[in-house]
Formats: C-alpha cells, structure tokens, sequence
C-alpha cells in the first residue's frame, strides 16, 4: 500500500514497478522504479471500461464500435544482456548503460520514437512456441492513503482505492539462458508494459515481441508515392488510420526504411496514405507489396539499474502499479 506525501504532486506520480527477486538459499530482494507509465496509456486504461460494441438505434443491434483490445496491457515484456555467444554482459553493456566518474554506470536515455522497431532493445528471443510472450497473469487494485491534514480529495475521505496492479511471476524453470549456448541463466536489464493482440502459440522460435504481434500479411500495391491500395476490398478494415506498418516488397528489393504511419483513408478504404514515399534507395517505388501492422503498444519501457540474474534458483515477481488518481 502506497502513502502519497503531501509534498508529492499526485498528477507526476504516475506509477512504478516493483521486482521481487526470490531466492532459494538466501532471503528475497526487492527493487522499485517510479514515475514510468505514459500518459497516454494512463488515459487509455482508465477509460477501458468502455464498451468495443456500440448499440445503432436505427437496425436495432449492437455493432462494431472501438475494438480496444490491443490497446490494454496484456504481456510484460523481457529483455537482457548477452553477447553473440549467449553469455552475460552486465554494466559494460553500452547498450544499456554509460559510465561517468560522478555516479558510475547509469541507465542510458530512452528515447522517443519508434527506435529498434518499437521494440525493446535487445529482447530475449522466444524459444518455446507454446508460451511466446510472458503475459499478465494477475490484475488487481491496492488503495493509497491520503496525506492528513491536506488530503487530495474531501477531508473526510482518507483511503482512495485508485491503484491498479499488473502482475507476472517468472518461475524457476523460465527464462534461464539462451537455447543452444552454454550460459544456463540471463542478466535482465530491461522490462516493459505492453498491449498487442492475443497470442497464444507460435510457429517459430528466436522471434521477437514485434515479430510475433503483427498481423497480415495484406496484399497492396504502391504506385509510385505515398498512396497504396489494399488488394482485397476486405481487408479495408484492417488497416486505419494512425496505424505502423511495415511494408515488405514481393519482388525481394530492400525498402530504404519498411515502417510507415498511415495518415488517412479515403474513397472505398482500400487506398491508404502514408507519412512519406515508398521508397527503395532513394526512389520512388511502383509494384506489389505486402503490408505487415503492428500490434504492440509499449505503455512502459524501464531499464534496471542494476541487471538482475534469472535463472533455476531464482523466481521473479514483477508487478506493475498505475496510479489512477
């Protein structure tokens, strides 16, 4: 249960995640990480009671509406820090961390954009097919108590249930080195809060988060510019504004860059504009093409400050809080 301190300022305070490091020979450790969660992804989940179907008074019959199931969390995404042997790396990873003479090794910056596809930085490849993604296995609410004395809301309201917790346990047996090498245990050093479609299994192995949660392909033909136009009039939906895609040409040519934002629909919704050209080393392309749409939503994305080993003698438990209020 969280406290909220007078001083703080409750609209910053937008949540945090916790790590329980359980051991079998010594006792467990926790680490915390505050002020995570986006904006947006705040908005969204508070707002999710709202139904995906909406009633059309005129035929009578609830009808598509917002399908928002790829927009809640669903999956706490993991990543670690290995070399192209599987081995651990640790602090000297640069990918993760830089070191000043001040404070020592410090997570590095994470930037905005869709940087390393919009996935992690160096996720760990799936290795079973039947459990691709590590998902949220628990949805709960915790309450936080006001300051007295100046509470937040009316004075005689102390306890204010706003805390929404989503929680995962990594047991024993999971996630303890790489497949085919000789290292038996990974150092996490990053997680993330995301949405995306449902997942159950998976045919392939050593794919990524991004890889597994796109959808298509959907057939289209670029003609030269930023216009394409989907080749099957059903697939009209499937593609909408404000989407990323990825475009893969079926001739085998190389897009200079494959990802794309769809800026707007128009005439039968088969034809899709794009932020910018189709190009291919520069020039405008012209030909048939094969669209791939993303699904993952990264609500959060932390890197540890201090990696922590996972492997057969430790159980990790990540959870997940969101301040409401």
């Amino acid at each position: 249960m969280r406290t909220i301190n007078s001083k703080e300022n409750v609209r910053d305070f937008n949540g945090e995640v916790e790590i329980e490091v359980k051991y079998k020979d010594k006792k467990s450790e926790k680490y915390t990480y505050k002020n995570i969660i986006k904006s947006f992804a705040k908005e969204i989940i508070s707002h999710s009671i709202a139904s995906a179907n909406i009633w059309d008074a005129g035929s009578g019959a609830w009808v598509s509406g917002v399908d928002y199931s790829d927009y809640l969390p669903k999956y706490i995404l993991l990543g670690a820090s290995y070399d192209t042997d599987g081995d651990p790396i640790g602090l000297t990873d640069t990918r993760f961390y830089e070191y000043n003479a001040i404070s020592g090794y410090q997570p590095v910056t994470l930037t905005s954009g869709a940087t390393n596809e919009g996935d992690l930085i160096n996720p760990i490849p799936i290795s079973d097919p039947t459990r691709p993604l590590k998902k949220v296995e628990d949805i709960s609410f915790e309450s936080s108590y006001q300051p007295a004395g100046s509470p937040l809301l009316n004075s005689d309201v102390r306890a204010i249930n706003n805390v929404v917790v989503y929680e995962t346990t990594l047991l024993n047996e999971e996630y303890n080195g790489l497949t085919g090498f000789g290292s038996d245990s990974f150092l996490l050093t990053e997680i993330a809060l995301a949405g995306g479609r449902y997942i159950i299994t998976t045919g392939d192995c050593e794919s990524t988060p991004s890889e597994v949660l796109e959808e298509g392909p959907y057939a289209a033909t670029v003609n030269g510019g930023n216009i394409l136009t989907l080749d099957e009039a059903s697939n009209a939906d499937s593609i909408l504004e404000g989407d990323q895609i990825r475009i893969s040409t079926d001739s085998g040519m190389d897009i200079s860059n494959p990802f794309y934002l769809v800026t707007d629909k128009f005439g039968s919704g088969r034809d899709i504009q794009l932020d910018r050209d189709v190009t291919d080393d520069s020039s405008a392309y012209t030909g048939d093409v094969s669209i791939y749409k993303s699904t993952l939503r990264m609500f959060s994305h932390r890197i540890l400050s201090t990696p922590i080993t996972k492997d057969s003698t430790t159980e990790i438990v990540i959870r997940w809080r969101i301040y409401l209020a």
